[in-house]
């Protein structure tokens, strides 16, 4: 469960640091909203 979610964790950060300078605003938090729900999505099952 740990490696699960560290890498889970890893994801969102890299998606954060991805989307923070190519999207504007609104389109940044959607993006983000969506891979924060993956996370917790994966860790459902634990």
């Amino acid at each position: 469960m740990r490696n699960l979610l560290g890498e889970q964790c890893a994801s969102l950060i890299w998606a954060a640091s991805r989307f923070g300078s190519t999207l504007d605003a609104d389109q940044r938090q959607m993006a983000l909203q969506i891979q924060a729900r993956r996370v917790v999505e994966s860790l459902e099952p634990y």
